[in-house]
């Protein structure tokens, strides 16, 4: 096992696992990250540059109608069975529409 492995757990009630995991797929994360990560061969994240990242967490209702929308996509996806390369653009503007809706925490 990798000594960067992170297990990521929310330590807030109003904070939504899927929501958490839509973030870490989101264009806000992958900014922060490219700011922070270390190393040239091997890009290196570990539990010191998870402390200093920032996120936009919108209050538990709309947390909620993102799951609600995730879910909807993902149960598309399972019967449509579109390409790779199609989810991954549902799934951008599905971040870029959650965190550049202006909610902020």
């Amino acid at each position: 096992m990798n000594t960067s492995t992170i297990r990521f757990k929310s330590k807030m009630e109003e904070a939504s696992l899927l929501f958490l995991q839509g973030w870490l797929q989101s264009r806000e994360f992958r900014v922060q990250i490219t700011k922070l990560v270390t190393g040239s061969a091997q890009k290196n994240f570990g539990p010191s540059h998870l402390k200093q990242l920032s996120i936009t967490l919108p209050h538990p209702d709309l947390q909620g109608d993102f799951e609600k929308r995730l879910m909807r996509i993902r149960k598309l996806r399972h019967s449509l069975n579109p390409s790779e390369s199609n989810f991954v653009d549902l799934m951008s503007s599905l971040g870029n529409l959650a965190f550049n809706s202006g909610a902020a925490a």
